[in-house]
């Protein structure tokens, strides 16, 4: 009975290593090149760009959704809808500058990769 239960225990394991090793072979990973911009000193009530470039390191596709501001004055130019593996996606991002002072402001994105969002930032100082 125990070499039957050995046996048993050694096919689950072996089982559950292969698995494993499959889901490996299908994880996608991004890899936000650059998560944070420094746009330095900006002049007051002037547009500024933001180019953020997002990379699929994995071997299935990344789909974005839900692209959100944290503040009006940051606006999603454009962002990828879909980034294949291996492929850099960007997301130009436009900041109007409406406040004096330091700022941080961001731009959050979900994917069906996992369930917290991923978060892209632009920071600087309005003169």
């Amino acid at each position: 009975m125990t070499d039957c239960y050995f046996d048993y225990v050694t096919n689950i394991c072996k089982k559950k290593q292969a698995d494993r090793v499959i889901d490996e072979k299908n994880t996608t990973e991004l890899d936000l090149m650059n998560s944070v911009v420094d746009l330095g000193s900006v002049h007051f009530r002037k547009k500024y760009e933001a180019v953020f470039k997002v990379k699929n390191k994995g071997h299935k596709k990344c789909v974005i959704t839900n692209v959100t501001t944290s503040c009006s004055c940051v606006i999603s130019n454009s962002s990828p809808n879909v980034i294949q593996p291996g492929e850099i996606g960007e997301f130009r991002v436009r900041f109007l500058s409406t406040t004096k002072g330091d700022f941080s402001r961001t731009l959050s994105f979900t994917t069906n990769l996992r369930r917290q969002p991923y978060d892209l930032i632009i920071v600087g100082t309005v003169l």
